[in-house]
């Protein structure tokens, strides 16, 4: 446990020192996406309410996390910027303890490093960050479910999955769905002779959680006009589809995975030794 927490201080020294240069520093700044996320922030922190009084098309829970770093740091881009950075420090941890699980100290402290160094960045908005940030931990709690089957470890990673549909509930449902398959295939899997979960667990959560999501972004836009909330929530607009054979899609997506594997190879390399 000593161990642990000291190289969890080591991270946090780490990703300070990597990070630290882009308080003052941000390459690219888009007045459309950029500009409406500081503004909207600050309406926040004044008091307005998020869709009512001010329009915001992804979910809520970001503008009210950067309002909180206004408070506190004051209204200027280097607080939206500790708060982005707080994120990835966060997730870096998270990002330890499960390599942890399955590795070495050393290795799983390498690895994480690489992480750091290496993590991709949203260009257009402040917003996206808080998703993928929390994706590591829900894996982390998946991962340790695996291991250590208590209902902890499922309660907190769904509590994770439903972070992030407050910030991006495509992305969120979209875990919830994988988070779900996972325990199904564990379970059917008999990896441990006593399993927690049954089948209750399962439909009561498929119930429960979009349900409170869908309570919690209708409280809102109650009462609003249709078009509006249309424009709040784009998932509802209309969108042209564009028309491409399954071949194509399958090798453009074989052409994604090769320039992810390759852009990673060092680290693939060093972890298969």
């Amino acid at each position: 446990m000593g161990k642990t927490i000291l190289i969890v201080f080591l991270i946090l020294l780490a990703g300070i020192a990597i990070y630290y240069p882009q308080i003052d520093f941000q390459h690219g700044i888009s007045q459309s996406d950029h500009g409406r996320d500081l503004y909207v922030y600050k309406r926040i922190l004044e008091g307005d309410t998020l869709f009512r009084d001010v329009w915001w098309e992804y979910g809520p829970l970001m503008p009210y996390y950067y309002a909180l770093f206004y408070k506190i740091f004051g209204i200027s881009i280097k607080s939206v910027m500790l708060g982005k950075i707080a994120l990835i420090l966060m997730s870096s941890i998270f990002f330890f303890l499960a390599l942890q699980l399955f590795s070495p100290s050393h290795y799983a402290f390498i690895g994480t490093i690489w992480f750091l160094l290496f993590n991709h960045k949203f260009t257009h908005t402040y917003s996206h960050i808080g998703a993928m940030s929390l994706i590591v931990p829900t894996l982390y709690f998946l991962f340790k479910f695996i291991k250590h089957p208590r209902m902890r470890h499922v309660y907190s990673g769904l509590f994770c999955i439903f972070l992030i549909s407050l910030i991006r509930i495509n992305i969120g449902l979209s875990m919830f769905l994988a988070f779900l398959t996972s325990l199904y295939l564990i379970k059917h899997l008999k990896i441990h002779e006593k399993f927690p979960l049954g089948n209750k667990f399962f439909i009561l959560s498929s119930i429960l959680l979009p349900s409170t999501l869908f309570l919690i972004h209708f409280s809102f836009v109650y009462g609003e006009p249709l078009y509006y909330i249309r424009q709040c929530f784009p998932y509802l607009e209309h969108r042209t589809i564009v028309k491409k054979s399954f071949i194509k899609i399958l090798l453009q997506y074989i052409q994604i995975c090769k320039n992810e594997f390759t852009s990673r190879y060092f680290f693939i390399y060093f972890y298969s030794i």
